[in-house]
């Protein structure tokens, strides 16, 4: 019974969210807030790939979390022919560097990376990173869906590393095709 009435309380306490849709990156996904969108063309070993990047900074009064991050990635055309993704290394490969990459930008180390599936049909990878001397945490989702491949992060403190409201927006992620 005192966990009911604790998970009442504190469910109270949590922001409101809403669902955000994006028809050009073709997904769904909860928000605590509004979404400030950026867009880039970068090149890479593979040529020219559009990024996507997508953050919200919430109200610190009303959210555990400092820093909601959705990116997508383009790839060119023909890329899932051409790599064979859903039967080679390639994904693995992509998750590795993607995670390795973003442990070396924070200066932080990989507290864990397990396989994860979205919607019982797309590879991906569930992963924590901590950062700032341990006193930071940020937890992320990654997918490859056809030819895009989409990287979900939430940032927060050490205090708040256990928090409802990443576990909701990282779970709440649908791709709409």
């Amino acid at each position: 019974m005192l966990q009911i009435i604790l998970i009442l309380i504190l469910g109270s306490f949590q922001p409101d969210t809403d669902l955000y849709l994006s028809d050009d990156g073709r997904f769904s996904i909860l928000s605590p807030g509004n979404f400030v969108e950026k867009y880039q063309e970068q090149t890479t070993d593979i040529g020219e790939v559009e990024v996507y990047t997508l953050h919200c900074q919430p109200d610190a009064e009303v959210d555990p979390n400092f820093l909601y991050l959705i990116n997508y990635i383009d790839y060119p055309p023909g890329f899932e022919d051409s790599i064979q993704v859903a039967e080679s290394d390639f994904l693995n490969d992509l998750f590795d560097t993607s995670i390795d990459q973003s442990v070396t930008s924070l200066n932080g180390s990989l507290l864990y990376s397990s396989d994860i599936t979205l919607q019982d049909n797309y590879k991906g990878r569930l992963s924590r990173v901590t950062y700032n001397d341990g006193d930071a945490i940020v937890k992320s989702k990654m997918f490859v869906v056809e030819r895009r491949f989409y990287f979900i992060q939430v940032f927060t403190t050490k205090n708040n590393s256990l928090n409802l409201m990443m576990d909701e927006f990282l779970d709440s992620f649908k791709v709409l095709l």
